[in-house]
């Protein structure tokens, strides 16, 4: 893609592609699709349209660039070639009708996901002023700062969220690795989406160097695409400890002992590990994964219907859900 290719003068562009987006709206009197919002530094809630929703204006332009060159166009190529897949996986409800060309695709589309959204930019605003403040406590100059980070001044932090955004492909790979899922609710119960819709969880503990990260050991990546289904990228490792756990039934069931209801419904979890069949989600599961929701939001909770009991629940408990993630300085 040359430079002109990146010339555009769309002004409100989306954090969150609308065709994602679009999956959580619902018609109103208006032409276009309505979203229910719930905005955790204001406690607010209000309707607002899918192509007002994660809008920022010239969020992706590069600045300084004699034509204003933006990312823009090129998240649209990753997004046409991404919207029909997410639509197949919609109607079909199967994470089996995904081709290995059609899981590149989306891996891609997660990766940049991931990179692209205004979260990340706070993320990398955070690190780089929990740095700085650490480098002035010892006596560090402006300048020595600076060099330390690697920047000429503070104002490139927008060119480094850019550049992070355009190599974030090359960690597609990773993703591929894992072990892909499908899982499913109903819309009594149906799923949040946010800003920042790729969440982390990782039930192994690492008092080291943490546990969040793509290639950690234990990560599980998930990513709402309907109020009733949510795409789940799990470490391989997982998918590992449930054969051990079928393992171990069938050597019981040969003995010919008689099976517990609690190691049956074990056996039948894995059986769906083990099988990579869509799965149907408990409450309790569906609530923890909006939770996941809320805590990696920057600002903006979605839903279909109105209900954000659990995202008021959160705040309440922790004021720090009123923002993403932001890394932590001992």
């Amino acid at each position: 893609m040359d430079d002109k290719s990146l010339i555009t003068d769309v002004i409100k562009q989306h954090t969150v592609p609308r065709f994602l987006l679009d999956n959580f709206g619902f018609s109103n009197k208006g032409k276009r699709k309505q979203l229910h919002t719930f905005d955790k530094k204001s406690d607010r809630e209000y309707l607002q349209s899918v192509f007002d929703a994660t809008t920022r204006n010239r969020f992706y332009n590069i600045d300084n660039h004699p034509e204003k060159a933006s990312l823009e166009p090129l998240l649209g190529i990753y997004e046409s070639e991404a919207a029909p897949i997410f639509n197949k996986l919609i109607e079909q409800r199967n994470i089996r009708v995904l081709s290995k060309k059609d899981k590149e695709k989306l891996a891609i589309f997660i990766a940049i996901q991931r990179a692209r959204s205004y979260g990340e930019l706070e993320r990398i605003k955070g690190l780089i002023d929990g740095v700085s403040d650490k480098l002035v406590a010892i006596g560090a100059t402006p300048e020595q700062i600076l060099k330390c980070i690697e920047m000429d001044s503070l104002e490139e932090i927008q060119h480094v969220f850019l550049r992070m955004v355009i190599a974030s492909p090359t960690q597609a790979k990773i993703l591929l690795d894992k072990d892909w899922y499908l899982y499913e609710t109903n819309e009594d119960n149906p799923f949040y989406i946010s800003d920042n819709p790729i969440s982390f969880c990782n039930l192994n503990k690492n008092s080291h160097y943490g546990n969040i990260g793509l290639n950690v050991t234990g990560i599980q990546i998930y990513m709402p695409i309907s109020p009733t289904l949510c795409l789940a990228l799990l470490c391989p490792s997982i998918k590992k400890k449930y054969f051990c756990m079928f393992g171990e039934y069938q050597k019981i069931k040969q003995k010919s002992v008689e099976i517990s209801t609690e190691v049956q419904n074990i056996a039948n979890r894995a059986k769906r590990f083990i099988n990579h069949t869509t799965m149907k989600q408990s409450h309790e599961n569906v609530t923890f994964l909006n939770s996941l929701q809320v805590i990696y939001s920057e600002q903006y909770i979605f839903n279909k219907y109105k209900n954000f009991d659990l995202v008021k629940r959160m705040i309440s408990d922790n004021d720090n859900y009123r923002n993403g993630p932001r890394p932590a300085f001992n």
